[in-house]
């Protein structure tokens, strides 16, 4: 996880603003991502641990990209806590060790669904190789097909912070900053771990992943210049909620883009 995160994310359990704590890190590849650094609202590194050890004292906005946060706590000021994992924040919801969520919660949600969908995309997603195709495109091929369904030629989204709704295996994540653009991928599965130790081996400074709920997702509303979710929400147990979740991470103005599928038998 980069400190650039931080200006993007939030407690999914109250929406406050997380700091980090007890952080340790790794100095990170350099990046082979075409995007550059998009100034932040607050600079994270001054009192960046990680950067402290590295001996890192000049801070310009690209040395939020220079390490890697590997372990370490996120807090709000409502003591929600959550966990970074081997470069990932763990923000889903029920993911806060210290304040467990019930089967149910008082709206009448019941967790175990969401908990069943994650359980079974991490098992579909611990199958794939980043040398397979995915539902039989290759990487070329899905960039154009996004690019078509987002109605909008490759230089629109340069500059831009991306949202991928729905990871997955993040290779598309990944695949959008050749645009230029800054990539938030989020996924309710164990796919992001493995999205970041593909990505982050060769040098991954501009796209980050998130294990998180859709349904209560981690994000700062109205942060995005585009939203892109394709076969994901109908997924989740409320569709319509899930929609107008992702929605309101999209900055006025915006462009956004959602596919999903109707049942099928069986």
């Amino acid at each position: 996880m980069k400190l650039r995160l931080l200006d993007w994310i939030v407690c999914p359990r109250c929406g406050e603003g997380l700091h980090l704590a007890d952080a340790r890190g790794m100095v990170a590849h350099p990046s082979q991502e075409a995007s550059s650094p998009i100034q932040c609202r607050q600079c994270y590194v001054a009192q960046s641990r990680p950067h402290q050890e590295a001996g890192i004292t000049e801070y310009d906005c690209s040395t939020c990209y220079d390490i890697e946060v590997m372990s370490g706590r996120l807090l709000c000021r409502h003591s929600h806590e959550f966990s970074i994992v081997r470069g990932v924040p763990k923000l889903s919801p029920g993911a806060a060790p210290r304040q467990p969520l019930a089967e149910k919660e008082a709206d009448g949600t019941d967790q175990s669904d969401q908990r069943a969908i994650a359980t079974s995309f991490s098992q579909e997603w611990a199958h794939f190789d980043y040398t397979d195709r995915t539902w039989s495109l290759e990487l070329q091929a899905r960039c154009a097909l996004a690019l078509r369904e987002l109605d909008c030629r490759p230089e629109a989204l340069n500059g831009k912070l991306l949202l991928d709704a729905g990871c997955g295996n993040g290779a598309l994540s990944r695949a959008f900053n050749r645009f230029g653009c800054e990539v938030v991928g989020i996924d309710i599965s164990d796919s992001v771990d493995k999205a970041f130790a593909h990505f982050a081996a060769t040098g991954n400074a501009r796209t980050h992943f998130i294990h998180g709920d859709l349904l209560c997702h981690p994000l700062r509303t109205g942060v995005f210049d585009v939203v892109y979710s394709s076969g994901v929400l109908h997924h989740n147990r409320d569709t319509r909620q899930a929609f107008f979740s992702i929605a309101s991470a999209l900055k006025p103005g915006g462009r956004m883009y959602v596919w999903v599928y109707h049942k099928r038998p069986g």
